[in-house]
């Protein structure tokens, strides 16, 4: 299964004519708000700080203050849920001014760094960045008791969904380097 997709990713980075709307170097941030209010119960929209902890983590780490760009589902709900981290961004792509769904993950995939959410959508985009991309940072909600645990095995910056705060790294256990191992074979 992820060879398959892992392929199809290639074949469409290889086919696919670079539109020139994203620098590598721009530090792309996933914003997941949409059916996370439906499902308030469920989910919980990341805190405003977390995303701005992120993109301060990779400015320091790259030593430059890298152009934010935010990838979303609806520009008018992160000026209205996150105004400072809309502020701070050069450009939002939103479903009006991308093509697919597909053009906004390669926006997450292609670059050298990523801030995602709490998302699959945007995880996926870390995932297959895991080995090529400079900083990947994702959120890490502490309320789940563990059940995120992975997310703190890999090459990411994980930071606490709430505060921003960095959390701590662990090694890898034997099942999940087994399993690393396989899907980047």
């Amino acid at each position: 299964f992820p060879v398959t997709i892992s392929n199809d990713i290639e074949l469409q980075r290889s086919t696919r004519t670079n539109s020139g709307e994203l620098d590598r170097d721009s530090i792309p941030v996933h914003v997941r708000i949409g059916d996370h209010l439906e499902h308030l119960d469920t989910y919980t929209l990341l805190d405003e700080n977390y995303y701005l902890v992120a993109i301060n983590h990779i400015r320091r780490k790259a030593n430059q203050t890298l152009p934010v760009v935010i990838v979303c589902e609806d520009a008018n709900e992160v000026l209205r849920f996150y105004p400072k981290l809309a502020n701070s961004s050069s450009r939002i792509f939103d479903r009006k001014n991308t093509k697919s769904d597909l053009e906004a993950f390669f926006l997450l995939l292609e670059a050298n760094h990523l801030i995602a959410a709490n998302s699959t959508f945007s995880m996926w985009a870390a995932w297959f960045g895991l080995q090529e991309r400079e900083s990947t940072i994702v959120p890490f909600d502490l309320s789940l008791n563990g059940n995120q645990s992975g997310l703190l095995e890999l090459s990411w910056s994980v930071l606490d969904a709430r505060t921003g705060e960095s959390i701590g790294k662990r090694p890898y256990s034997s099942w999940f380097s087994e399993k690393k191992a396989r899907f980047h074979a």
